[in-house]
């Protein structure tokens, strides 16, 4: 009998269809069965399929209507004998060792899925472009499993999980999304396998994934169809937060890609909201809000991403980054220097023109999100002006020339204390305080992945800069009663990503760790603790 079954939908592809069933075919691991579903092509590739049937004992070949790929896998799920099942798009193929080392894996952990990463490769430019590999996650965070790929065809599973809680794909695009996230509560363990062994073929003109609005046609189809297996079963209320939030990522990732056409775009958005707003009623206003982010770009990147502006309207995250509490509150502005990095240019600018205290002044917004990472950067002194020697700073050909207030030495203290209370004097005019949110953001100690890390070379001066960056919340906090403080540095995700994209360094982290902050803050909008 066969250990696992691969699983092929199959519609119009006849022209790469036969790269696919050699890929799998030629498996190292070769006790498999090959179920191959003809969801109604009209062109060669049944003819195609039947030839590979006739030369391999292995191949299941049937053919049925067209009705999507999430149907035909349905169909393959309830043909297959095996106990794993995993998935082949027909116009991608699988490194010869995918099966093999996949199972190896499952053997190895007794896990009911195993995922592993992909290439994509281009079909424009002949070459791989990118190689995805997950870093181990921790079981033990809650949301860990959201951060995977929504894809079936990176993943062997037990095929219990779909039979024991009947599910079922929809016909639509987007049927992996439609399953995942209840996939992910129906499991016990869940493992990856730190190696690329799928190949993920992309810019074929007639592809499915290559057409924006085939996709976006079907995003409420599929989005309530996930819904609705976690109200069929009892546990949308507990899956709530997080459900919301992947929609709200749906809709930011899709809506750019489709804003040129205006009219469609804005029905799409409209469609959308109607759907969500009908699950999840007015946890959308935590969305809806207007944030002033006046901090590191660590915690811009743990902000909760807010709507397109044709549904927010002024609802923005406005962030002033890579800018020291001494610098946003000089009243004193200058001309930005030029750097190459565009998010390190608008930082820069607002640093120099000093825009961060003009819009709070002048601006309606909700709420105003702090932290004080940014406070490990000296200060340059000018001509009674002063500016943060940020890394943006320091890219830069800066025109001025200055003198440097070194952080913790007590002249940039008493500066700093000073600034801070005319600081928090506008805050209390702008904002009741339980408006204002602290995040206690420090610098890290250690880096690595979520099972294997090590300190910094530098790790004392990481400490010391942190007792710096600690008195000055200390002081803010003292000053600013009544504010919300939000602090996640002793839990065990506090750690900088080794392959963290900007860089392995102490004021990065990693993504559980922006995902724990996100979900705090979205909690304390929705009117938790």
């Amino acid at each position: 009998m066969a250990e696992v079954s691969v699983i092929i939908p199959v519609y119009n592809v006849e022209d790469y269809v036969n790269r696919c069933l050699k890929s799998v075919t030629s498996q190292t691991f070769s006790n498999i069965e090959i179920i191959i579903v003809n969801d109604g092509s009209t062109d060669g590739s049944g003819e195609k399929c039947l030839e590979w049937a006739k030369r391999d004992d292995r191949i299941i070949y049937v053919r049925k209507k067209n009705e999507g790929a999430g149907s035909a896998r349905n169909l393959g799920i309830q043909m297959a004998s095996a106990e794993f099942v995993t998935f082949c798009d027909a116009d991608d193929w699988y490194d010869e060792r995918y099966i093999e080392l996949m199972l190896e894996k499952q053997r190895e952990t007794d896990a009911d899925i195993v995922v592993c990463g992909w290439h994509i490769y281009d079909g424009d430019l002949a070459q791989i472009t990118s190689t995805h590999i997950f870093e181990t996650l921790r079981r033990d965070f809650p949301n860990w499993a959201w951060q995977l790929r929504h894809a079936v065809w990176i993943k062997l599973f037990r095929k219990s999980i779909f039979i024991d809680n009947d599910i079922k794909m929809p016909g639509c695009f987007g049927e992996d999304t439609a399953i995942h996230f209840f996939i992910m509560t129906k499991v016990q363990k869940v493992v990856l396998l730190e190696q690329a062994l799928y190949y993920n073929w992309f810019n074929r003109p007639d592809s499915a994934t290559n057409s924006y609005f085939r996709h976006t046609d079907n995003t409420v189809q599929y989005l309530t169809h996930s819904w609705d297996l976690f109200v069929r079963d009892g546990i949308f209320e507990e899956n709530k937060r997080q459900l919301l939030s992947v929609a709200f990522g749906i809709v930011n990732a899709w809506y750019p890609k489709i804003s040129g056409n205006a009219e469609y775009a804005n029905k799409w958005l409209s469609d959308c909201m109607r759907a969500i707003k009908e699950y999840f009623g007015d946890m959308v206003n935590a969305y809806m809000l207007s944030i002033c982010i006046a901090g590191s770009y660590s915690l811009f990147n743990g902000i909760p991403r807010q709507l397109p502006k044709p549904i927010a309207d002024r609802k923005t995250a406005n962030g002033y980054c890579f800018s020291g509490l001494i610098s946003y509150t000089s009243d004193k502005p200058a001309d930005s220097p030029v750097v190459d990095n565009p998010f390190r240019q608008t930082s820069i600018e607002h640093d120099f023109r000093k825009t961060l205290i003009q819009d709070i002044s002048l601006k309606q917004f909700d709420y105003i999100i702090l932290d004080f990472l940014d406070e490990r950067f000296d200060i340059a002194e000018a001509d009674g002006g002063y500016y943060t020697i940020s890394d943006a700073f320091e890219e830069a050909d800066i025109p001025l020339s200055y003198t440097t207030l070194k952080r913790g030495d007590a002249k940039t203290v008493e500066i700093w204390e000073e600034k801070c209370l005319g600081f928090i004097a506008l805050l209390k005019e702008k904002f009741p305080a339980e408006r204002i949110v602290l995040i206690k953001n420090f610098l890290a100690e250690t880096f690595g992945t979520a099972e294997n890390r090590k300190s910094f070379e530098n790790i004392n001066d990481v400490r010391r800069t942190n007792a710096i960056i600690a008195k000055c919340y200390d002081y803010f906090e003292a000053n600013c009663p009544g504010i919300k403080v939000i602090d996640i540095r002793k839990s065990e995700i506090f750690y900088s990503d080794e392959n963290f994209r900007h860089g392995c360094a102490p004021w990065h982290y990693n993504q559980s760790y922006y995902l724990a902050m996100r979900e705090l803050i979205l909690s304390y909008f929705n009117g938790g603790d």
